[in-house]
């Protein structure tokens, strides 16, 4: 995986509320400024280059599923945040 958070419900015993609470958190350090407590990314996302959030899924109803979850978290957002945040995800391909 590349550097930055990684939060995954295969690792939290697939509790939604625990995971939605540690994407919620991440995205917040990721986007509030250094001295407020956060990375310091907060002006590095934009619009046109957001904070990608992405969904790795075993299927298409997982993948479904889980983008309602993750959306869920980022429309409790303030606006200004929700637009600096792209939301992206696959299904991993089959080991067939």
């Amino acid at each position: 995986m590349p550097i930055g958070f990684t939060v995954s419900r295969a690792y939290l015993g697939f509790d939604v509320k625990y995971a939605k609470r540690e994407l919620g958190l991440a995205l917040g350090i990721a986007l509030t400024p250094h001295n407020k407590g956060g990375h310091g990314f907060d002006e590095k996302f934009t619009e046109d280059e957001p904070l990608l959030v992405v969904i790795a899924a075993n299927s298409r109803r997982e993948l479904a599923g889980l983008t309602a979850e993750v959306q869920d978290v980022i429309g409790a957002l303030p606006s200004a945040d929700r637009r600096r945040i792209r939301l992206d995800g696959f299904v991993w391909p089959s080991a067939d």
